[in-house]
């Protein structure tokens, strides 16, 4: 039988001091299928998971480097989103000042 690959996937601790501590976790695959591998993740639980070979998308990678390419585009991805509800916020906001709630409709659930 043929070592399958491990897998990695890289994530960050945030300290209460600010400062921030990387590691990276390393996943033993299991199981090979015609399109990607399943994983048991570290610890405990045991959890298994399916990885994708070709999917650029994907919960962890066969190597460390492109483990921190994809932790780099989640962050990315996530300041994308919280850019955003932080506008819909501030416009709720701004809005609602002008808002009679008396004129609201109500819902009854």
């Amino acid at each position: 039988m043929t070592d399958l690959p491990d897998h990695w996937r890289l994530d960050a601790f945030h300290h209460e001091d600010g400062n921030t501590s990387f590691y990276i976790s390393k996943f033993k695959a299991i199981r090979e299928t015609p399109c990607g591998y399943w994983v048991r993740e570290p610890g405990w639980a045991k959890k298994e998971r399916w990885v994708s070979k070709t999917s650029c998308k994907r919960y962890a990678y066969p190597t460390k480097a492109e483990a921190k390419t994809a932790f780099i585009a989640r962050r990315k991805r996530q300041l994308q989103i919280i850019a955003y509800q932080h506008t819909r916020t501030k416009a709720a906001l701004r809005d609602i000042k002008d808002v009679d709630p008396e004129t609201l409709r109500t819902y009854d659930y």
